[in-house]
């Protein structure tokens, strides 16, 4: 029975993967702070673009802007634009294509 659901969470896994499309853009870096000694948080927000905009579980259209709030043990530039890509399917999960430029 485990190995069963397990295959079945694979091909829903592989099915859900197949249809998602990575699609390129340019965030910004903003509201660099100092979280707590040794922690930073700042914001990446990006525009999706149209032709893959997507509906949420209420069934409205999202378009966009994401705003995603990012926690890490050093501070980014402030207001650095930085190319990077989002899932189709998924806007808010997102990979930097280009290094993040840090604070000396």
């Amino acid at each position: 029975m485990k190995r069963k659901i397990m295959i079945m969470f694979l091909i829903v896994f592989v099915s859900f993967t197949s249809f998602s499309k990575w699609v390129k853009a340019t965030g910004e870096i903003t509201g660099v702070e100092k979280v707590e000694e040794g922690y930073y948080g700042y914001t990446v927000t990006y525009d999706i673009d149209k032709n893959y905009a997507f509906y949420n579980l209420e069934g409205e259209l999202i378009e966009g802007p994401i705003t995603s709030m990012i926690f890490t043990d050093s501070a980014p530039i402030d207001n650095q634009k930085i190319k990077l890509k989002y899932d189709s399917e998924e806007p808010a999960f997102f990979e930097f294509i280009d290094e993040v430029k840090w604070q000396d």
